[in-house]
């Protein structure tokens, strides 16, 4: 926020007008930060430099304000910039007060009214005449999604497919709206991503209370959100018949299919969820949204073998939060199929047709622990901007078993999300396998949000590793490295060596040369290690960084660089040989620093955190030691 502040004071100062819209910005980035004082200035700014404000503008200062806790002041705004006579404004805050009741839509759709009316002595008469009550509900919300832009309105209308109190987060709705393509390049923007855009409509959702916050994931930073039952209903009679939620069980049937194009199915209210067949929806041969909730991993959904013809327009399915473990090689005949969600769900492995989709942009496998590869052919969709892997931990499954990448995959440089690559010893040995390794990173420069890089343990060389270009990957903000193992397969080989002359042994190695050759073994692969991190440089943008398992003597040179400005939380999980920690403590803004499993490290103190620096973890808030074995 700061930096875009300054930004905004050197283009005043540079005599370089801001338009409504740069002022917006602005004040939408004061009140998420909570700097509603700071907003406040900005309105009466924008007042008194005589920029013409749109009614969106008037919307926003009176949110904000009402949902800061200051509804007093929203008034005062008003007045001040309207020339309000004192004793008036007083009598209105109090009317404001009781009508908005903390609701902060009716607070805009109050402050929408009294700017309609253009006779300023008549604003008063206009609070006073409106008595809210619980049939005012719907009336304020219809006038309030009558100001929303016309480009917004599909995007909210279609949120009605979202059954009743299901939460729901930012980028799986953004992935669905692009989808539908609610949401298109602007040219007037240039380079600006999609998603980016995605983002905005989403969050001004947010701030008009569209969205409701409804929690925050346990690393609090993925808010989760829902449609309040007055929003749902709202959203439902907006989108007509285009839009549907089909509750099983309820012995209702599903009427006029033929007009709906997006479709929901609820099965939270069956007992036995196998029963539900793909042919409750016989006639819907123009939906191009199937979403299946409500489901378990019990439940297996029969997905009919010839998808194509049954859904021939089909642009969005997902089957998250279920028991399907594979799809038919129809889905490839899906023509106009851009996003698949497969999340929590038995998959193992995808039909090799889905490399046919020509349009397809989002392959959704979050906490797919049972997916062994992805389709050898991948480059093909070059459309594809979201390959979402992650794996959360827990306690009742086992680790990933994604074992590879596929061969090519670096071709697909639109990937904006790709949040694991597995490196494997076969892509790294032979050139004729569909594996590839980790110099198929080079070119993926526009990936955002996390990737974790596994199996470094079979990167061959310093070469290999600096291919990645790990350090042009600038739109990344959390970043893992992680080695599995280490040597042990080398030392176990070492057991079994045996001097072999003319075909016969002749002796076998004293203990002695065993010990030696082990621990020459292990001082290479050591050696080795510690080269190939010095050239996993990531990016100084990071805000996050977890590496485990590396087995280099002392931590890369890169560690104490004071360049990493963004760093956050640092995770540095069994670095077995090393004996000194990295000189971490200069980093300014380093809150979270983990430290498990060094088995090498005996003590630590001050200078080795901080090198010659005075100053010392300013920002540090949590301290994380475990597992240290030696240490005194």
């Amino acid at each position: 926020m700061e930096d875009a502040l300054a930004l905004f004071r050197e283009m005043v100062n540079k005599g370089i007008s801001p338009n409504f819209i740069t002022c917006d910005i602005m004040m939408q980035g004061f009140f998420q930060t909570g700097r509603a004082a700071n907003a406040k200035e900005l309105f009466l700014w924008i007042i008194k430099s005589g920029i013409q404000i749109k009614l969106r503008t008037y919307n926003m200062i009176l949110h904000g304000l009402c949902k800061n806790n200051v509804t007093l002041t929203a008034m005062d705004d008003i007045g001040s910039c309207t020339s309000y006579r004192e004793g008036l404004l007083q009598r209105l805050k109090k009317e404001v007060l009781q009508k908005c009741s903390g609701v902060p839509f009716v607070a805009v759709s109050l402050g929408h009214k009294v700017r309609l009316e253009k006779d300023r002595s008549k604003w008063a008469t206009v609070v006073r005449n409106e008595h809210w009550n619980a049939s005012d509900y719907d009336s304020a919300l219809r006038l309030s999604y009558a100001q929303v832009e016309s480009h917004l309105k599909p995007c909210f209308a279609y949120t009605s497919i979202i059954p009743p109190m299901i939460l729901f987060n930012e980028e799986w709705r953004i992935q669905h709206w692009m989808a539908q393509e609610f949401i298109l390049p602007n040219p007037d923007t240039g380079t600006v991503e999609v998603e980016e855009i995605g983002r905005f409509f989403f969050r001004y959702l947010v701030e008009l209370s569209f969205f409701q916050r409804a929690g925050v994931d346990p690393t609090g930073e993925q808010h989760s959100y829902i449609l309040s039952p007055m929003m749902r209903d709202l959203a439902l009679q907006v989108s007509g018949e285009d839009c549907k939620c089909y509750i099983m069980g309820m012995g209702v049937p599903l009427n006029h299919q033929q007009k709906v194009r997006h479709l929901t199915i609820d099965l939270s209210n069956i007992a036995n969820q196998n029963m539900f067949d793909f042919n409750v929806i016989s006639e819907s041969r123009c939906l191009c949204t199937l979403l299946v909730v409500g489901g378990s991993e019990n439940f297996v959904p029969r997905i009919p073998e010839y998808i194509e013809k049954r859904f021939p327009r089909l642009q969005t399915l997902d089957l998250s939060n279920s028991g399907v473990t594979e799809l038919p090689g129809s889905i490839g005949q899906l023509k106009h199929l851009r996003c698949l969600q497969l999340q929590s769900t038995m998959i193992k492995q995808l039909p090799k047709s889905i490399y046919d989709l020509y349009l397809f942009q989002t392959l959704g496998l979050r906490n797919c622990y049972f997916l062994e590869e992805l389709p050898h052919k991948i480059k093909n969709p070059r459309k594809l901007r979201h390959i979402d892997l992650v794996v959360t931990h827990s306690p009742f499954r086992n680790v990933c078993s994604l074992t590879c990448m596929p061969k090519e995959i670096g071709l697909l440089t639109d990937l904006q999300t790709l949040s694991r690559f597995v490196i494997s010893k076969e892509s790294t040995v032979n050139i004729h396998t569909h594996k590839r390794g980790i110099e198929e990173l080079a070119k993926l420069n526009h990936l955002h949000g996390g990737l974790l890089i596994s199996g470094l343990e079979h990167v061959n060389d310093v070469e290999e590793a600096a291919r990645a270009q790990l350090v042009c990957k600038q739109f990344l903000r959390k970043i893992g490295l992680s080695w599995s193992g280490s040597n042990k397969q080398d030392e176990q080989n070492m057991e079994h060596v045996e001097l072999v002359k003319n075909g016969q042994v002749v002796a076998r190695p004293h203990l002695s040369l065993k010990t030696f050759l082990q621990r020459s073994t292990s001082r290479s692969y050591n050696h080795k290690a510690a080269q190939i991190m010095e050239h996993l440089k990531p990016p100084t943008i990071i805000e996050e960084l977890t590496i485990s398992g590396y087995a280099g003597m002392a931590c890369p040179r890169w560690f104490s660089s004071p360049d990493y400005l963004k760093l956050v939380t640092l995770h540095l999980y069994d670095f077995k040989n090393c004996t000194v920690v990295p000189h971490v403590g200069q980093l300014p803004l380093l809150e979270n620093l983990h430290i498990k499993g060094w088995g090498g490290l005996v003590s630590m103190n001050r200078s080795k955190f901080c090198g010659s620096n005075t100053t010392c973890f300013r920002s540090l808030k949590k301290l994380h030691l475990e597992r240290l074995d030696r240490f005194a």
